[in-house]
């Protein structure tokens, strides 16, 4: 079929691979011109943005027997730009203890990423330890974070951390619950990254 151009500036007559190769670049195409439908598998997911927060400095805190209480100084706000998007929060959070101690993720004020087993009086937790006796409590365990959102949302939503500790005593962040002063010891960071998935990028 021959080609033929009409009035209001449509052309028919002209077949699949009728174009010579170049002729449509990426300029060509105008924005959102291919859906993710139309990529090859595993094709079209990007990390939208990234923010981080750190805490380089020993803070302690003091809690109420057997609650949880903010970490103050690891919390991160993200406003995704898509309601289809997840966030990826990873990250590490140093605990010196005494006995136990734990941390737990927040959106907004809705738990997330915690185990639902139901065993006794557990409690459950993003991540967790048991001191088993008097020496660990010179040590400062490291707590990663780690799991994907969904906030479903375009609207600021803020993710934050919350620590346990064994009755009342006291919680530090960055140091050993006893700590000494020398070159054995360490000052670790602790930090919380929070990343904005495309939906393509999760399956």
């Amino acid at each position: 079929m021959a080609l033929a151009f009409a009035g209001n500036g449509t052309i028919t007559g002209l077949s699949v691979g009728g174009l010579p190769d170049g002729t449509v670049d990426e300029d060509t195409l105008a924005n959102n011109a291919v859906g993710s439908g139309k990529l090859a598998s595993g094709v079209g997911g990007q990390i939208l943005q990234v923010l981080q927060k750190q805490v380089t400095e020993i803070v302690s805190f003091t809690h109420s027997a057997d609650s949880w209480a903010d970490a103050t100084g690891l919390s991160l706000a993200i406003t995704p730009s898509s309601s289809s998007s997840k966030i990826l929060i990873t990250g590490t959070v140093n605990l010196g203890t005494y006995v136990y101690g734990m941390i737990q993720i927040l959106r907004d004020t809705t738990v997330i990423g915690v185990g639902t087993g139901s065993v006794g009086s557990k409690t459950p937790c993003h991540i967790g330890n048991q001191n088993h006796d008097a020496a660990s409590t010179y040590e400062c365990f490291p707590h990663p974070l780690h799991w994907i959102d969904s906030p479903s949302t375009t609207s600021a939503t803020t993710y934050r951390v919350q620590f346990r500790g064994h009755s009342s005593s006291t919680v530090y962040i960055n140091r050993e619950y006893n700590s000494g002063d020398d070159n054995n010891r360490t000052v670790p960071v602790s930090t919380i990254t929070l990343m904005e998935l495309s939906s393509a990028t999760v399956s």
